[in-house]
């Protein structure tokens, strides 16, 4: 079997389209393809393009939606919420982790739901 080998740029652009390509807006699909680059460049196979037919599977049946927008509640001090509205992951968590952050750095210790997510 032949393979190629391909710069994290190329990564990144492949799933990038990859998405958008089947539903995506831009905010996910930019999320999805940097969460598919970083697992490629880490070594993570099994987490990055091995994951993009799945993903568009998904986008395809309607199981996710790939134009939703997460919204992001502070409930407590310490609890932050993420409901994804029916995104894909990478972008809840991307859109809670600065909240969440400063929750933990206010108070010391913080906690993130996300749901509605794939």
């Amino acid at each position: 079997m032949a393979t190629t080998a391909l710069t994290l740029d190329e990564i990144y652009a492949l799933a990038h389209d990859a998405m958008t390509a089947n539903g995506c807006n831009d905010e996910n699909a930019s999320a999805l393809a940097d969460i598919v680059t970083r697992a490629e460049r880490d070594g993570s196979h099994s987490h990055g393009l091995f994951r993009i037919p799945g993903y568009v599977k998904a986008l395809r049946s309607g199981k996710v939606d790939g134009k939703a927008s997460p919204t992001v509640t502070r409930v407590t001090p310490a609890v932050i919420r993420c409901e994804g509205h029916g995104c894909f992951a990478p972008l809840a968590q991307a859109s809670a982790l600065p909240v969440l952050a400063e929750a933990a750095s206010e108070i010391g210790v913080a906690a993130l739901s996300l749901t509605g997510i794939h």
